[in-house]
């Protein structure tokens, strides 16, 4: 709570000490600057073949991310009004937390992991729209960030004149820049994870999908991740089954969870001639960090998490960049894409539909 607290100082102060050079617009706070846009035509300049070739599949890769999130979308708003679906989107916000908590309707991060977490998703899409509108000789009029109360954001802004006025390829590939660069973003974080958990981590143990009722696991309402049974460690599913092939039927046993100790007898597995607990695949392994590694364990674990949701901050915005929804990019895309078939009052309403199901995505959980 101290160190948010100290967070939404910071935030203050940072404004106030820049307020003449920041605007208010509405209830938002934006700070404008010519800075940074020699640096994006360095970039631009630089390869310009990748960054075509880049921005191209990109707007190949956006359209059918619109279908399938549409789709998806409108099916989870049916799923939820069924009453089959209890899950929505979620609003995914910072707090004074120390780890991730779900409210109805909001995913509560970890300030310092949401600030970062965020950045990591502005940056590579505000540059890359950047990059686009330069190499196809769109001027950049402006840069900057700008603060929703604590939320930060930064912008690209592009000549709207010229932007309007470039044909339909342009267009496309500036709208479907910044989604794919997100997506790219994200493919590279979780290469970075998976390679971090093959070295510093080794696995302990297994979680169970479900403890079966009518059997003693249940009955002893075990949870958490096996990790031991009779003080043998178990952190592979086989030597769950190893152990208790060993074990006759109708013994105590004491099976030990990341939870605590749990005093189980043994029943008769249904198929097989030997002892059974009633826990049912598939099995999660449960990590921890190798103790190869162990005085570092605090920065290992920091470092797990912080890249766990950038991935997932990165590939969920990323999605929800791309639904039909003006002036989200899968808005403006949609407009291109129709706008010669169709009048800019249905893309509106198209617009408007989408982003009722999104809300009701959010908000209907809570009241069904």
């Amino acid at each position: 709570m101290i160190t948010f607290i100290a967070f939404i100082v910071f935030v203050a102060l940072l404004i106030l000490k820049d307020r003449k050079n920041v605007k208010v617009e509405g209830i938002v706070f934006i700070r404008r600057t010519e800075h940074g846009k020699e640096f994006i035509d360095r970039i631009a300049n630089k390869h310009k073949k990748f960054w075509s070739g880049f921005s191209k599949i990109g707007v190949a890769i956006s359209i059918p991310i619109i279908i399938f999130v549409s789709f998806f979308l409108i099916y989870n708003a049916i799923q939820i009004f069924s009453g089959q679906a209890k899950e929505g989107v979620r609003l995914v916000l910072p707090w004074a937390v120390g780890h991730a908590e779900t409210k109805p309707g909001l995913l509560l991060l970890p300030w310092w992991v949401w600030v970062i977490g965020v950045a990591s998703v502005i940056f590579p899409h505000e540059l890359m729209h950047g990059i686009v509108c330069r190499i196809r000789k769109i001027r950049i009029k402006s840069l900057g960030w700008l603060f929703l109360a604590v939320i930060p954001g930064a912008f690209v802004e592009p000549d709207e004149s010229q932007l309007k006025r470039a044909d339909r390829s342009t267009k496309l590939m500036v709208y479907a820049a910044g989604g794919f660069s997100n997506f790219v973003f994200a493919a590279i974080t979780w290469f970075v994870l998976f390679l971090l958990i093959s070295v510093a981590y080794v696995q302990a143990g297994v979680y169970p999908s479900a403890a079966i009722i009518g059997y003693p696991a249940a009955e002893q309402n075990l949870s958490g991740a096996i990790i031991g049974i009779n003080g043998i460690p178990t952190p592979y599913e086989k030597n769950i089954s190893d152990i208790l092939e060993k074990i006759p039927v109708g013994s105590n046993i004491t099976v030990q969870t990341t939870t605590g100790l749990f005093n189980i007898t043994t029943t008769q597995h249904p198929y097989l001639n030997r002892s059974y607990i009633g826990t049912a695949g598939p099995y999660e392994p449960y990590l921890v960090v190798n103790p190869s590694y162990q005085s570092l364990g605090v920065i290992i674990e920091g470092l797990r998490l912080l890249l766990f949701w950038i991935f997932f901050l990165n590939l969920g915005i990323g999605l929800v960049n791309l639904l039909p929804i003006k002036p989200l990019d899968g808005g403006l895309i949609l407009e291109e894409i129709v706008g010669n078939f169709t009048s800019k009052t249905v893309v509106s309403l198209i617009s408007s539909f989408f982003l009722v199901i999104l809300i009701f995505n959010l908000v209907g959980p809570i009241f069904l």
